[in-house]
């Protein structure tokens, strides 16, 4: 395989990692978080990323170089034992990272012991909900360590009796420096490019992916009924109108009797990020209603620009959305669903009627409450989940493992410099 070669500018070595991922490039959330956390990595001069990015189908699958320490190899899926051999032939990484669903590695870790040859296995850690998955014990073992961007995660690795030095939290983040709230003059023209004629009026925000278990149409049928009692209000859905996995957005709102792209607006086009900061600052409220997050990357942007949150009681969300600043809807129904490779999983149900009453209360507290509410969302999310936490938490990680891994290895210690 003929790859491009990264630049060492100084001389100096440097941990080499193979990373794979969802593109880093992508707009995905995982896509976005990898991104976050490899710039992170690569501007303490420590390390080299050689990233091999799926997720998404690549209309070219040529080499991207982002930079003298950073290359993207576009993939269709998620990579291959033959793909994942010849990079670790071709660059010998000090380490290999995975990160995504567990389901997508299962044939990466029946490899481990090939891999661990060479280099430790890190697993950055998604899981959506419980039972224990007991069917993953002997995959999770495969790895030399395990980051749980999640409390969920962590109590399910302590279930399963995970070597305690093994594992730890080390959840997402956001520079508040791209995601801040807006003076009122600023957001009354966001609102006005986002909302036009509809700027007047109370603004629920929805960003996700239009799949079964973000529950879209829900999301639709449950501002219907919102309207009905607070008429003077709108739900900009940010989000594709259809999907393998999802309904017909237009057709929900046939359905129940809203007006597309004037009761609910929908924007499908691809916005760099510094238009959906834009986006989220311009909102009253952020809404998700998930039966399934890992962590819930919507939300925590709202926190980050001052604009509270409703979402449902699960996964990730439950760790960066608190009571006194948003709002956390227990589920009224736990599904005991399954699909292969996973044989068993809860989905989290909130009752439309619950939602509904969510949204409601929040247009009802006044906009001094929300404020209020969002100051102290903000404020927890700047001290709890800042990038630069997440990266120093993995620079941490990743050298100690690696010097254990193999102690013979000449090393710089960086964490003295």
């Amino acid at each position: 395989m003929k790859t491009a070669k990264l630049h060492n500018n100084n001389g100096t070595e440097k941990i080499k990692i193979l990373t794979l991922t969802d593109n880093p490039v992508s707009p995905t959330g995982i896509g976005v978080q990898s991104k976050l956390l490899f710039d992170g990595l690569i501007a303490t001069g420590r390390y080299q990323i050689i990233s091999i990015g799926g997720a998404i189908r690549h209309a070219d699958l040529r080499p991207i170089k982002v930079n003298d320490d950073f290359l993207i190899y576009p993939t269709n899926g998620y990579g291959t034992p033959e793909m994942v051999r010849a990079f670790l032939n071709e660059h010998r990484p000090s380490a290999v990272l995975c990160f995504t669903d567990p389901r997508f590695w299962l044939w990466l870790w029946q490899h481990s012991d090939e891999i661990r040859e060479i280099a430790p296995l890190f697993y950055n850690h998604l899981w959506d909900n419980k039972p224990t998955p007991l069917y993953n014990h002997k995959y999770y073992l495969c790895n030399d360590y395990i980051a749980c961007i999640n409390k969920v995660a962590m109590n399910i690795l302590k279930e399963l009796n995970f070597p305690k030095e093994k594992y730890s939290y080390i959840p997402h983040g956001f520079n508040p420096k791209l995601y801040f709230p807006r003076e009122t003059n600023e957001r009354l023209k966001l609102r006005e490019k986002f909302l036009g004629e509809q700027r007047g009026k109370f603004a629920f925000l929805w960003v996700s992916r239009n799949s079964k278990r973000k529950r879209a149409g829900d999301m639709i049928k449950a501002f219907a009924d919102v309207k009905k009692k607070h008429p003077n209000s709108v739900l900009f859905m940010k989000s594709e109108r259809i999907s393998e996995q999802g309904p017909d957005l237009l057709e929900i709102c046939r359905i129940v009797g809203l007006q597309f792209q004037k009761d609910v607006i929908l924007a499908e086009q691809f916005w760099p990020e510094k238009e959906m900061s834009e986006l989220y600052a311009a909102a009253d409220t952020f809404v998700l209603a998930s039966s399934n997050e890992g962590f819930g990357l919507g939300p925590l942007c709202s926190s980050f620009s001052g604009i509270p949150s409703i979402v449902t009681k699960t996964g990730g969300m439950q760790d960066h959305i608190k009571p006194e600043f948003g709002t956390l809807i227990e589920p009224g129904e736990r599904s005991f669903l399954g699909a292969q490779p996973t044989p068993y999983i809860y989905e989290d149900i909130v009752l439309r009627k619950d939602l509904v009453a969510a949204m409601c209360n929040m247009i009802e507290i006044g906009e001094d409450k929300r404020k209020e509410m969002g100051k102290l969302a903000r404020e927890y999310v700047v001290e709890n989940f800042h990038i630069d936490n997440t990266v120093k938490a993995w620079d941490e990680v990743l050298q100690k493992t690696i010097a254990n891994f193999d102690v013979g290895r000449a090393t710089i210690n960086y964490a003295r410099i």
